[in-house]
């Protein structure tokens, strides 16, 4: 695969334009949390769309977090993106997520069974979880290029971009070991963009992703490693310096650097404390007289349909999120739509959306208004 000038220059240029932890600034501020910084403790916003190109590399050894970090990022995609899912499972590991992801769930022969892939469009409708764990070692160079051939002709035949899909593969050097396999990874780097696609690709060392793969990724999460080979692989490569090797070396479980290739040009470099953790069981939503129970992809799915906010899914889950827990203030929930701009009638469609009764939303109304100072009406 190709580099591209614009590519190659953002990769060199890491160190010369960025410190080794910036802060986040207004242009940061939308987007997915995905935890806080560790030198200034500032909310970690990941945009897919502001990113020069939309695809992600991960890296980190064992142990180190990037498989929860996949999850997450995964389910926040899902959820709060509203992106199909393609996940390729080594292991198995992944298994139990796709289940309570309600995902198609399929076996490597499955997936080879002439009815099943070929109608392109149930890649638009669904999302797909397919587990490769029974493969023999020695067949999996060539059955990682066959599967990936039969998703490739069923994703490019019938996409247009309308319909956003993010590929997501674990220990991608099988699928490299594999020329198929590696052609159809650089022609989703290639083309990627104009179809909806973006990839996210996970490895434990930094030798297994090519040059090509690392400039044209939007996005590189870096978790801890360790080895004379990695470390120098990743000075050769500018992505990280000197000093901030002893930093690498001692990351805690979920800790890793953030680097963002901006649109813009800009080149943000962060390090992520411990990923926030997104977990679809139950919000908790109290006022004086009530405590609600609610499903997390209920509460996001009205958001989207009541709220005006363009973002007002990412924007709650960062609310709840930043704070630690899912249970919520009912007036603490409204105060913040009413910071983010939210009218009146939208924020009280959405909690009765909720199962919120009415008496409940005038009192936690005029809490939050009286809180910012704001003159209460009728409702």
């Amino acid at each position: 695969m190709p580099q591209t000038l614009n590519s190659i220059i953002l990769s060199r240029q890491i160190f010369a334009t960025s410190p080794s932890e910036d802060r986040p600034t207004a242009e940061d501020s939308s987007g997915l949390y995905l935890g806080r910084t560790l030198k200034y403790n500032l909310p970690i916003m990941f945009n897919l769309d502001s990113m020069v190109n939309p695809h992600i590399s991960i890296i980190g050894i064992s142990g180190s977090g990037k498989t929860n970090f996949m999850k997450n990022l995964a389910l926040k995609f899902k959820i709060l993106e509203d992106m199909r899912i393609i996940m390729l499972d080594w292991s198995g590991e992944y298994y139990n997520f796709a289940v309570n992801m309600q995902m198609d769930c399929f076996t490597f022969e499955d997936a080879m069974q002439p009815a099943n892939y070929s109608i392109s469009g149930s890649f638009c409708s669904s999302s797909h979880y397919f587990n490769m764990s029974k493969i023999k070692a020695a067949e999996r160079s060539y059955s990682s290029g066959m599967l990936l051939s039969k998703i490739e002709e069923a994703i490019f035949s019938s996409l247009n971009g309308n319909q956003r899909i993010s590929i997501f593969i674990d220990e991608v050097w099988h699928f490299l070991k594999d020329i198929k396999a590696r052609n159809f990874i650089s022609k989703v780097y290639r083309e990627g963009r104009k179809f909806g696609l973006n990839m996210v690709v996970a490895t434990q060392l930094y030798g297994d992703l090519s040059g090509d793969l690392i400039s044209n990724s939007g996005t590189i999460f870096i978790f801890k490693l360790t080895g004379n080979e990695n470390i120098n692989g990743l000075l050769r490569s500018g992505l990280i310096s000197e000093p901030e090797i002893p930093k690498l070396l001692n990351f805690e479980v979920g800790m890793c650097f953030c680097i963002f290739s901006k649109k813009d040009s800009r080149i943000s470099k962060f390090i992520l404390k411990k990923s926030q953790v997104f977990q679809l069981d139950n919000y908790s939503i109290r006022c004086s007289r009530m405590e609600l129970k609610i499903n997390v992809k209920k509460f996001l799915d009205m958001s989207k349909k009541f709220l005006a906010g363009k973002d007002a899914a990412s924007k709650l889950s960062f609310f709840i999120e930043s704070r630690g827990g899912h249970e919520i203030e009912l007036h603490s929930l409204i105060g913040f739509l009413l910071e983010e701009g939210e009218k009146r009638p939208f924020i009280i469609s959405f909690c009765r959306s909720l199962g919120i009764g009415d008496i409940d939303i005038i009192a936690a109304y005029a809490k939050a208004c009286s809180a910012l100072g704001e003159k209460i009406n009728e409702i």
